[in-house]
């Protein structure tokens, strides 16, 4: 199994993105350091999303919303090379893309924390990722579950 760990400059140069099996990408991107790229990209937000955004009390948590909405959908977009991308919502309430045919199904999971979104890929694989902010010190804690192992990085 290959992790591959990308960041902000990889996030804003990409185009096309090839993911494989036994591949595991991970993206750590600083939102408030792209604030205006987030506030021109939401209208890529269905209207369900734009509506739990306005829902926000306060401006940060609303553009870290937006910020780890944008990065899934964008990343997909690029990962299954299509224009849009269709959620839908499993039994346990985690979301996925609705299969295209003649495309491969990419699993992700999306955690955000003070200052930072943490976002993994993968093939044929769950995945999951956390990340905390901790008091003063902001410490990124990335676990990554395969059955009944757990990585932390």
């Amino acid at each position: 199994m290959e992790i591959k760990r990308y960041g902000a400059k990889e996030f804003l140069a990409a185009g096309k993105l090839c993911i494989r099996e036994n591949e595991i990408h991970i993206w750590c991107i600083c939102w408030p350091e792209m604030t205006d790229f987030w506030v021109n990209h939401e209208y890529i937000l269905s209207g369900q999303e734009l509506e739990q955004a306005g829902r926000f009390r306060f401006p940060e948590d609303r553009m870290r919303y937006i910020a780890g909405k944008v990065v899934v959908r964008l990343l997909l977009k690029r990962y299954l090379d299509v224009e849009t991308i269709d959620f839908s919502v499993s039994e346990r309430g985690k979301p996925y893309h609705k299969k295209i045919a003649g495309k491969q199904t990419v699993d992700f999971n999306i955690s955000h924390s003070g200052e930072f979104i943490l976002a993994g890929f993968a093939v044929g694989m769950d995945i999951g990722v956390d990340v905390q902010e901790m008091a003063v010190l902001c410490s990124i804690g990335l676990y990554l579950c395969f059955g009944t192992s757990t990585m932390l990085f």
